[in-house]
């Protein structure tokens, strides 16, 4: 399913939500495993690469010659736009992407990395995806070093669901209120619940915490149609829409964005929860 959002995650990436929760993320596990040390990082769960993107911002010139930076994901799609991305940045002259490494796994089976082989997992919005997280997680536990005071590990999700671009996504569903709307389990929308999920899996130095942060836009008929449009999941949510009904959304998103940003260019807002920790 998330193999047709690429394209879509590849604007994201490069001036989206995740941006400033990935720069963050990887500061946090540098500051407590250096990826000058760095034995193989691993971007889990990659989508088009943002967080990969951020290592090779920060710490690109830094990583060991033996040490390898793995992009994954399972979905072949994402794959093939990251893959895109990379020969771009190649082309522009950021010759630290040409250590990343890509790879299709799942996250419950991560039999690609041997036991304490890794020393960074980065999972970005992803683990409230996955059927199983906490297998998941042991899956992150187990290929994650013993070395340095234990491997770091880094995740986000979203806080409360509070940013606006969520509740731009609820307007669909007083024309389909028969349809599931989009629902993500209640540990991962809480500080404490993060905290216990990962304490809970039997990680050390639990770090939780809330990140602010911005999808930017041009104007409001731009936005408008980018969400009706592009955004992931809005397709599935609009599905069989009628030409009225696609209108209206646009009004009433429109209408929306103006009531909380009365001037564009603009952003809209949204809180992430960023969580770092070790082995």
């Amino acid at each position: 399913m998330w193999s047709k959002y690429g394209k879509a995650f590849l604007l994201l990436a490069k001036d989206g939500p995740g941006v400033i929760p990935s720069r963050d993320m990887v500061k946090a596990t540098n500051s407590i495993y250096p990826y000058a040390s760095a034995l193989t990082v691993l971007d889990l769960g990659c989508g088009v690469g943002e967080l990969t993107n951020a290592v090779v911002e920060s710490h690109g010139s830094e990583l060991p010659q033996s040490s390898r930076l793995v992009a994954s994901d399972i979905a072949a799609g994402m794959i093939e736009q990251l893959e895109v991305r990379k020969a771009d940045r190649l082309s522009e002259g950021a010759i630290a992407w040409g250590k990343v490494e890509t790879s299709v796994d799942d996250a419950h089976d991560l039999s690609a990395f041997s036991d304490s082989s890794v020393s960074h997992v980065l999972a970005g919005f992803v683990l409230f995806l996955v059927p199983q997280p906490r297998t998941a997680l042991k899956e992150i536990r187990r290929v994650l070093t013993d070395e340095n005071g234990g491997g770091a590990f880094s995740m986000s999700s979203w806080l409360n669901l509070d940013s606006e671009w969520y509740h731009i996504m609820t307007l669909t569903s007083q024309f389909r209120p028969e349809r599931p709307s989009m629902k993500m389990p209640q540990e991962w929308l809480t500080i404490d619940g993060v905290r216990g999920e990962l304490e809970g899996a039997g990680f050390r130095d639990v770090d939780v915490y809330p990140v602010k942060t911005y999808l930017p836009f041009e104007g409001y008929e731009q936005l408008a149609d980018f969400m009706m449009y592009g955004f992931p999941n809005m397709d599935r949510m609009t599905a069989g829409f009628t030409a009225e009904e696609i209108a209206e959304l646009k009004r009433q998103t429109i209408e929306y964005v103006k009531s909380r940003h009365p001037t564009a260019p603009s952003k809209l807002e949204g809180t992430a929860i960023v969580a770092v920790c070790r082995k």
